[in-house]
Parts: C-alpha cells; structure tokens; sequence
C-alpha cells in the first residue's frame, strides 16, 4: 500500500470510530433522561403512598367506603398532568381507585403496610404515568 492509501484508510476508521461514540453518548444521554423522569415519579408516589398511610385514609376507606380522602392526597401530592391508578389487596379483597383507566404506566411500586388499627396487611400497588 502507497502511504496516501495507509492515509485514507485510517482516516476514515477514525470517522467510524468519532461516530461510534458520539452514537454511544447520544444513547446514554436519552437513558438518564428517562431514569430522572422515572425516578420523579417514583418519589412522587412514595411521597403520595406515605402520606395517604400517616393520614389514615385506607382506614377510612375500608371503615367507611369513602375513597374521597385518598383522591385528595393523590390529586393535591401529583403533579397534575400524572395519571394514576392506586390499588389496595388484602386477603381476597381489592379496591382499586384511578383518575384515568386503562393507562400504560411508566412507573409502578409495590407498597406492603401493616394497619395497627384494621390488624390486616395490605399491598398497595401505585402505578403512574405522565398524560398529556
């Protein structure tokens, strides 16, 4: 090979290369911005899921039938474009409370609390999602 074919040749394996890792960093920079969307929602719906616990609205909806203190929190705690669809299982039973059905959500947690009060464990499952 003449020195002018050695030339071309590795100048362009270096473009090859250059356009690798700009493909490479393009591809990590979208996944941390879906991990920080992500992780907005999730610490959302912690917050949500805690303070629906401290306030003692799952006692009062299994007391009293009355879901309008956890559509409260969950409504006043999320940002108001977040669809959510939060779920409460024990033993048999399942009470499921959402302001917007069949979502594909993009978050879900998984929740196991103990009622001191209703001596019952529940799992609450809280699945969110961003809307339009």
């Amino acid at each position: 090979m003449r020195r002018g074919q050695i030339f071309l040749v590795s100048a362009f394996a270096a473009v090859i290369i250059v356009l690798m890792f700009i493909s490479v960093a393009m591809q990590i920079g979208e996944l941390t911005t879906i991990r920080t969307e992500n992780r907005k929602l999730i610490d959302n719906g912690l917050l949500a899921i805690q303070a629906i616990i401290k306030s003692g609205a799952i006692e009062k909806l299994i007391e009293d039938r009355d879901d309008i203190p956890i559509r409260n929190l969950m409504e006043t705690l999320l940002p108001s474009n977040t669809y959510y669809s939060l779920t409460l299982t024990c033993d048999s039973n399942k009470i499921e409370i959402y302001n917007k059905p069949n979502f594909e959500p993009k978050v879900t947690i998984k929740y196991i609390y103990t009622s001191v009060d209703l001596k019952t464990i529940f799992t609450i499952t809280l699945r969110l999602s961003i809307g339009g």
